[in-house]
């Protein structure tokens, strides 16, 4: 055993370490250097050397060794002890390389053989290399690999816990089978480690992996096909259930994940696709059951082939893609028909010439088999039908007959319009159809035209125009057909040029066609019967027929994307366009895709084209090519909400813009954990409605589909649950449930349950056992209430026909669809059932008609509600008062489900019917009316005729006889053959009857006052009843004008206020009328040569000489502008004011200027300025002097005599000098070189008038 002997050669403690650490890495393997034990205790340890990894030997890739320090517990090396010194710092750094230079150092390769598992049952052998490529032994070595059924490795030739010595190699194997769970993986990887102890107690340790890869083959699959009839129900193909594992012993087909892809090749796949015709849904199994949608064909094609791609998984979720394909036989169908009557009241046809049989499901032709043709019983319609259903017999109209495949109508009661029968048929398919024959004629009145049964199609909720009568042929020529208005057969009635229904809108357009505008929802065919009338008398009955292809339809997607990574899916991949006319399939134009601003999250913000919405705090959505991308925000996880989106597809003819319809997208951001989200829904009264569940939960690592189940705990009070949690009924609110083979669950409302339901809760199972829970809630929309009629009609209703009219919907409040809005109420719905009636009443016309017996001294009566529109009529004994007994009655409500699906629901109340009598009673009128003006009064129009329908005749209303003012007189105005009557009361006026029951007071010129009281009669139009009203006017009196006189100075403008001098004319309550627009000149009265300027109604007044006059229409004031040199009184003249003319005149006074005469002295050569203006002044400052009218006028007097020149500018004095007129108005002198003594001369000016003044000027020069 070596021994501790000190070298010969001690180099410094930092040398030795140095020189270790290289030796280390010259060997590669990884070192720990572990501070001596002997060093002194109050020594300063020196730092301790850092073990470097070594490079990675080549040819272990994986390997990763380790080297880790001792416990301080370490166990006694197996060497000798050395001796007892105290080493110096360089013997400790000595032993420290000596246990650095015996490190062990593990490298570890593991393999599997084979490499790639294809089946189950595969053996599979994992090999671990182990070698210690260090320079000291390893201890208690320790050999594992990691694989699900992996055994205990077995290594040789060093077994496990032996000594690995230095560079020696061990090998470990152990075996597996492969199992189900290995394919249902890409690959199996297995870990291999090894470990142990080297010398100095240091835990030593490799490890290294490899993956096994899992390559199985895709899943056989077989492309189903079966055909079957149109009336066949529901069929299941095989689906995935008949195929088969790529290989034996590959994967089993797992059923569970069978789906439907994406039919444009992006967006999620489905589990249900709907197509025009059907709907096909993958079942549980894999199956795949495809049902035809009502009403599921357009009867004049010849059938149709439905086909789906399904997707089919294996347990290593390999798939293979295959077709399931339902072809559909053409089925029978039926062409309506009409039978015109002959002069004897009877008329026959062949109902099956125009029909076509179906198909056998060979493909070849059927045939019609008129053995099975027959009525039906058609309890809607008015008639019955005899068992054997070959007679059907209609009250008030005649009896159909079938014979020998004939269709024959006689008819017994005379002008009817149209009646009509349903019969049915079955084909040698074995598929029956039924069609309507049509009677029409009113008493025979000659052959009818020769009809055309017109048929058009069109696309969803589009209106279509058809020919109707323009294409019929009269029965004559020179004949012409008219269209005499829409029938309804089944209760012999005619609707008139409209006739509406739910289905849509019939109506006749001015130029002769006929418009259909189908209502919402409503697809397939509707024909409705017509009246063409020929000119010569007779008539036939026609038939419509316009098919309306299936819209679009939107069903719910979900768009899930990892929690920070966009998300992509295309919704319109599930949704169906609506079909082109041609039936052929549209398709959704990307462009018009948007996010409508209704029925979003709240809080959502949707962009202004439509294109982008804001889910704030959760992300964000946008369109792109039609397809929705999702970017979660930052940090957001789980269910951000069921958001709207809109598309629109191309089904439409032309240019016309396509059909929109709005889907649902449920959007989440998943993340590493299951999280189930609350859902909620709408639904109508009685109607299932299908909720998300587990459809936008989270399933975090879960990669199997979510199906959710009702736990134990968290459901109402009293509610039940079933054994296997698929079931939860809930008394009073209804059932819940959910199935192994669906991700929602639906909700189906207890009869006539109403409101919001307690939450329930369902739980979703993920992998690894984990689960979550989440709650769902359902608000059930009100139902329709018909409210209770308690109707009174007076004596007179009934009218002569005794009977009275009942709008029984009027007060009926219809139920709400899924949305909240209010639906409709269905006003032609309405029936008498046959309980809650009257005891002994009797129904009849299908529950259209009741009848109640008399009792006692009560009448007995009819009620009919053949109407459509809400109305019934009672017919009784008109004498009768009191109240009839109270009838029950039924009517149903349109409203809208949560997929848009129009529902019909049904309600019940009662009416209540009372009749009461009583007298005429009249209003006394008084009315208030200006002076001169004509009063209208009410007269009898606002009285109140006697209870009852007793309608006023105002044809024999006529002033009383007695109770007149004194000397009044009744004047017959006869004109012709009408006679009006006029009172006449002195003094007063002329009164008199208008039509309507209005009367008329004229007042006399000059009343003024309150009438006399005048006296009327008024009577009903059956002269039971009569009454008096009192009639009466106060006349107000009139405006009073007085003359207007105004003063002005010559050429100063005026305003005269004309009114304010006169007596107004005043309102009932004091005030003055307006007089805005009521002065006026009177042209009449005006000076002669003046003109009333055009165009100004007679408020402007221009007189040649005097001036301009214009009236300010909204005061009544005149202004006067007088011409400047025009001076005194103004020619008067009149004024058409309130209450008369009044006369005007405006008087202008002189006004010249005062001049003074001007003196100034200067020097012999000085020019002398004279401000000659300074001391004159205008007549008035109104009229100011013009400094620019100054001028020289020398006269007689001028000093010496001047000479003036032809503008007045200047003057000249010979000997003395000259003057000059500036434009300022001054004067300048302008004296001769040493010439002295005094120029005398005079100058003029003009004011704003044009007056022209005098005044002197003189210069004295010294």
């Amino acid at each position: 055993m070596p021994t501790h002997r000190p070298s010969r050669v001690r180099p410094s403690s930092s040398r030795l370490v140095a020189a270790v650490a290289a030796l280390a890495t010259g060997l590669g393997g990884l070192v720990a250097l572990a501070p001596s034990a002997a060093a002194a205790p109050d020594a300063s340890p020196s730092p301790s050397p850092t073990a470097t990894p070594a490079p990675v030997p080549s040819g272990t890739p994986t390997a990763t060794p380790a080297v880790t320090p001792a416990p301080s517990a370490s166990p006694t090396p197996r060497t000798a002890p050395a001796p007892a010194v105290s080493p110096s710092p360089s013997s400790s750094a000595a032993a420290a390389a000596a246990a650095a230079l015996a490190a062990p150092v593990l490298s570890v390769q593991v393999a599997g053989s084979p490499t790639t598992i294809t089946r189950t049952g595969q053996a599979v052998t994992y090999t671990v290399t182990v070698r210690n490529t260090g320079n000291g032994v390893l201890r208690d070595l320790a050999v594992s690999a990691v694989a699900p059924g992996l055994p205990t490795l077995v290594c040789a030739p060093v077994a496990l816990g032996a000594t690995l010595y230095t560079s020696t190699t061990t090998t470990c194997t152990a075996t597996r089978t492969s199992t189900a769970d290995d394919l249902r993986s890409s690959g199996q990887d297995v870990s291999a480690s090894a470990a142990g102890f080297a010398s100095d107690g240091t835990a030593v340790t490799a490890t290294s992996s490899v993956r096994t890869s899992v390559t199985t083959l895709a899943p056989r699959v077989t492309n189903d096909s079966v055909t079957v009839l149109a009336s066949t129900g529901p069929v299941v193909l095989p689906g995935s259930t008949n195929d088969s594992p790529g290989e034996t012993g590959g994967p089993a087909v797992d059923g569970t994940r069978t789906d439907l892809p994406p039919a444009s090749g992006t967006g999620p796949a489905t589990r249900s696709r709907a197509t025009g015709h059907g709907t096909f849904l993958v079942l549980g199994d894999g199956s795949i059951r495809y049902a035809v949608t009502p009403p599921g064909y357009d009867p004049y094609t010849s059938g149709w082939t439905d086909t789906v791609t399904y997707r089919t998984y294996d347990l290593a979720g390999k798939s293979t893609t295959a077709t399931a394909t339902v072809v559909v036989r053409r089925p029978p169908v039926t062409a309506p028909d009409s039978i015109a009557l002959g002069s004897d009241q009877r008329g026959t046809v062949d109902p099956l010439a125009n029909d076509k049989p179906g198909q056998l499901l060979n493909g070849a032709d059927a045939s019609l088999d008129a053995s099975t043709l027959r009525f039906t019983a058609n309890p809607g319609g008015r008639g019955t039908t005899s068992a054997d259903g070959l007679t059907r017999t209609i009250p008030n109209a005649g009896v159909f007959t079938l014979a020998g495949g004939l269709v024959t109508f006689t008819q017994t009661f005379e002008n009817v319009d149209a009646v009509g029968v349903q019969y049915a048929v079955t084909d040698t398919s074995g598929v029956t159809a039924t069609g309507t024959v049509g009677a029409g004629g009113v008493g025979g009145g000659g052959p009818g035209p020769t009809v055309t049964h017109d048929v058009a199609t069109t696309t969803f909720a589009t209106p279509v125009q058809l020919p109707g009568v323009l294409d019929d042929t009269p029965a004559a020529p020179g004949h012409t057909v008219s269209f005499g208005g829409f029938v309804d057969f089944d209760h012999a009635t005619n609707l008139g040029d409209t006739v509406s229904t739910p289905r849509g809108t019939w109506s006749l357009v001015p130029d002769g066609h006929v418009l259909f505008t189908p209502a919402w929802g409503f697809t397939g065919p509707f024909v409705q019967y017509y009246l063409a009338k020929d000119s010569g008398g007779g008539e036939t009955v026609s038939a419509l027929t316009a098919n309306v292809q299936p819209g679009p339809v939107a069903r719910p997607d979900t768009l899930a994307t990892r929690a920070g990574a966009d998300g992509t899916t295309d919704p319109s991949a599930n949704d169906t366009p609506g079909l082109r006319v041609d039936g052929t399939p549209g398709t959704f134009d990307p462009r018009w895709s948007v996010f409508p601003a209704n029925g979003q999250p709240a809080g959502a913000v949707v962009s202004a084209n439509g294109k982008t919405l804001t889910l704030p705090g959760r992300g964000t959505l946008w369109f792109s090519s039609g397809s929705v991308v999702f970017r979660p925000q930052a940090g957001f996880r789980g269910f951000a909400g069921t958001v709207a989106y809109q598309v629109e597809d191309t089904s439409r003819p032309g240019a016309q813009r396509g059909i929109a319809v709005v889907g649902r997208l449920s959007v989440l951001a998943t993340s590493d954990a299951l999280t189930a989200t609350d859902d909620s829904a709408t639904t109508v009264l009685n109607q299932p409605v299908v909720l998300a569940a587990a459809t936008n939960d989270d399933p975090g690592s879960t990669t199997t589909a979510l199906r959710p189940t009702f736990p134990a705990v968290g459901q109402p009070s009293g509610s039940t649950r079933s054994a296997n949690g698929l079931t939860l009924t809930v008394p009073g609110q209804g059932v819940w449930t959910a199935t192994s083979a669906t991700t929602t669950v639906t909700f189906t409302p207890a009869v006539k349950y109403a409101g919001t339901t307690a939450p329930v809760t369902y739980q979703i199972s993920g992998a690894g056992g984990a689960t979550a829970r989440a709650s769902l809630q359902v608000s059930v929309a009100a139902g329709p209430v018909a409210v209770p009629d308690v109707a009174t009609r007076l004596e007179g209703d009934p009218a002569a026909d005794g009977s009275i009219a009942v709008d029984l919907v009027l007060n009926d409040n219809p139920g709400r669809s899924a949305d909240g809005r209010l639906g409709t109420i269905v006003a032609g719905s309405v029936l008498f059932p046959t309980t809650g009636q009257p005891a002994g009443a009797t129904t009849g016309d299908g529950g259209r008609s009741l009848h109640v017996a008399a009792s006692g001294s009560r009448p007995g009566f009819h009620v009919d509600s053949g109407t459509n529109s809400g109305l019934v009529v009672v017919t009784l004994d008109k004498s009768f008062h009191g109240t009839l007994p109270t009838i029950a009655y039924s009517v149903l409500s349109d409203v809208v489900d949560s997929t848009g699906v129009a529902r019909r629901l049904y309600t019940r109340s009662t009416l209540q019917l009372t009749v009461v009598g009583g007298d005429i009673v009249t209003s006394d009128d008084h009315v208030t009316v200006r002076s001169g003006k004509t009063a209208s009064l009410p007269g009898a129009s606002n009285d109140n005729p006697a209870p009852g329908f007793f309608p006023f005749s105002f044809d024999e209303m006529s002033f009383s006889a007695t109770g007149q003012p004194p000397g009044s007189q009744v004047v017959d105005e006869e004109h012709g053959h009408d006679h009006e009557y006029s009172l006449v009361v002195p003094d007063e006026g002329v009164w008199r009857i208008s039509g309507g029951g209005y009367m008329s007071f004229k007042p006399d010129a000059g009343f003024v006052g309150t009438t006399s009281p005048v006296r009327y009669t008024i009577f009903d139009f059956a002269f039971l009843h009569f009454g008096e009203g009192t009639e009466t006017v106060t006349v107000l009196p009139p405006a009073v004008p007085k003359a207007d006189t105004a003063y002005t100075p010559q050429g100063v403008p005026v305003v005269v206020r004309t009114l304010a001098n006169d007596t107004p004319e005043l309102d009932p309550s004091g005030r003055p009328y307006d007089v805005t627009g009521t002065v006026t000149f009177d042209p009449a009265r005006r000076p002669t040569g003046s003109t009333l300027t055009a165009g100004s109604a007679n408020t402007r007044l221009v007189v040649p000489g005097q001036g301009t006059y214009t009236v300010d229409q909204g005061t009544g004031d005149v202004r006067f502008v007088p011409d400047p040199t025009f001076r005194g009184s103004a020619t008067a003249f009149y004024l058409t004011v309130p209450g008369g003319a009044s006369r005007f005149q405006v008087i202008l006074a002189d006004v010249d200027p005062r001049l003074n005469a001007d003196f100034a002295t200067t020097t012999p050569g000085t020019s002398k300025r004279v401000r000659v203006l300074q001391n004159d002044q205008p007549g008035v400052p109104e009229r100011p002097l013009v400094p620019g009218s100054v001028r020289m006028a020398p006269g007689p007097l001028t000093t010496p005599p001047s000479t003036t020149t032809a503008d007045g500018q200047i003057a000249v004095l010979p000997g003395r000098g000259s003057y000059a007129v500036a434009g300022d108005g001054n004067i300048t002198f302008y004296p001769l070189a040493g010439v002295t003594g005094t120029a005398f001369t005079s100058y003029t000016v003009l004011d704003a008038n044009g007056t022209k003044e005098y005044a002197g000027l003189s210069v004295d020069v010294s």
